[in-house]
């Protein structure tokens, strides 16, 4: 079973994940980490996008100056998303073709945008009230309040749910209890049985 995971920033997407990998035995995707790979896979043409001053000394992009770039300007955004999205999609696809019969996580933020739903069997979307998020992301990622309002400003108008395959919601509030309760009734929902009686409690946000 192939199960997305879709959020915005801070929502939590990370903790409910953190659950189904330890009590249920699914494998994490993370698509963040898909991201990197396709920034190095795709470098020539991020740097003839972007130019030179976003290499940094070893030869590798340098991923903040990159984001000083982009986070500012829709349209910069955009022209980075179309080199390293299709990659992303590739890759993410290679990994799920190469596993048959797991238990997998496509776990990002964009899955619905990126069209990754296509490739589950269901998507839960996670969601937080705003002023829960922007308290989590001041907590966890000690940006600005105004940093933090224009990472939220930027997924607005976003969707979580697909209409695609069935999609699941989880309100991330309250307790660590009570979303090992909300997880839970996901999982059966979806006729999942557990593979494990332990699992750690995740402090993440993401």
């Amino acid at each position: 079973m192939v199960v997305g995971i879709a959020g915005p920033y801070c929502s939590g997407k990370n903790e409910v994940a953190g659950r189904l990998v330890e009590r249920y035995g699914f494998s994490d995707i993370d698509v963040d980490r898909v991201g990197h790979e396709a920034l190095i896979r795709r470098k020539e043409d991020v740097v003839v996008e972007f130019g030179s001053g976003i290499v940094g000394g070893g030869g590798e992009i340098d991923r903040q100056a990159l984001g000083r770039i982009v986070f500012g300007d829709r349209e910069r955004l955009e022209a980075l998303e179309r080199i390293v999205h299709p990659e992303m999609v590739r890759i993410v696809s290679a990994e799920v073709k190469a596993r048959p019969g797991e238990r997998l996580l496509i776990n990002a933020a964009l899955l619905v945008y990126m069209r990754l739903d296509e490739l589950c069997d269901a998507v839960i979307a996670v969601h937080a009230p705003a002023i829960v998020r922007v308290f989590r992301a001041l907590r966890r990622d000690g940006h600005s309040f105004g940093a933090i309002r224009r990472r939220m400003r930027r997924q607005r108008g976003l969707k979580f749910h697909s209409d695609r395959v069935d999609t699941c919601t989880v309100r991330n509030v309250g307790t660590r209890r009570l979303l090992d309760r909300r997880v839970n009734r996901i999982a059966r929902s979806l006729g999942l049985a557990e593979c494990r009686t332990e699992f750690k409690q995740d402090n993440g946000s993401s």
